[in-house]
Formats: structure tokens, sequence, C-alpha cells
């Protein structure tokens, strides 16, 4: 741990906890949804990866989400299946591929980001700090991803 201060070390892990449990509960709502499509958790990353980097490659992908490169075929492949996904060939290099969202995939988002929105404003009314938490969690995780980027680590399971 880099803190010598235990009392912001346990505050850590309880900010990972949180984070966590509050992620599970999310996504159990969204098998609540019926005019959607929920995902794994590994096709999950690499939408969320492709949704704001329109035209990654592949190779980017599978950096950017940490899914080894066979996990990353088998998620493009099922998102393809389902119309989420669609290869374009590579402008610059015809044998390359970039991967783009359809608008079936954008419109399945757009419910399912309007339906964390309704349960979060349901739950918590309109506090305060929401815009500084949401900096923050951002900040914790482009760090750890930067930090597992650096290492060279994949993850090791597809669950993840």
């Amino acid at each position: 741990m880099a803190t010598t201060d235990d009392d912001a070390g346990i505050d850590y892990a309880d900010l990972a906890e949180i984070v966590l449990t509050v992620a599970r509960e999310i996504r159990l709502r969204e098998t609540d949804l019926g005019d959607t499509i929920s995902l794994t958790p590994s096709n999950t990353q690499v939408m969320r990866y492709i949704d704001t980097h329109p035209g990654a490659t592949p190779s980017e992908t599978a950096e950017a989400t940490g899914l080894l490169r066979s996990n990353l075929s088998t998620a493009i492949r099922e998102l393809e299946q389902i119309g989420f996904i669609e290869k374009r060939r590579d402008e610059h290099d015809g044998r390359g591929v970039r991967l783009h969202s359809t608008p079936t995939a954008v419109a399945n988002l757009a419910r399912v980001r309007e339906r964390w929105a309704e349960d979060a404003a349901r739950v918590l009314g309109k506090p305060t700090g929401v815009p500084q938490a949401t900096k923050l969690l951002r900040r914790l995780g482009e760090g750890l991803a930067d930090e597992r980027r650096r290492s060279g680590a994949r993850w090791k399971r597809n669950q993840m």
C-alpha cells in the first residue's frame, strides 16, 4: 500500500468494497430491463471501450480492456451476433479492421444509462458532490488501468 496512514488504507479498501457492491446492484437491475440486451462483463467492457473509442482496432481494445486476445475474439464474435458491433475495413491497412458500435448498441446503451440515472435519482434524490465523486472514481479507474497496462498484466478470467 502506498500510504503509511492506516486509516487512509482502510478508507480506500472500504471505497473499493462499496464500488463493487454498487456495481453488482446496478448489474442485477439491468436484467430487469425487458427491452434491453444484457451483456456479460467482458462484452460490457468491450462495448464501453468501443463506444468511447469508435474505430478502435482489436489490438487497441484488448490492451485497453485487459482481455486476452482469445477472450476478446469471443466477445467480438458474440457482440457481432447480437448486432452490437460492426467491423469495418481499415482505410489505411486493408488487412486490418476497425470496430464500431451499431445503432442497436447505441440505443441499448441509452436505455441502460437512462435506467441507471432513474435508479440513482430515486434512491439518492439530489445529493451534492456527484460530479466530484464521478471525477474521483474516474481517476481511480484510469490510474488502475494505466498501472495494469504498464505492467503488461492481462485479466486471467473472462468474468472480470
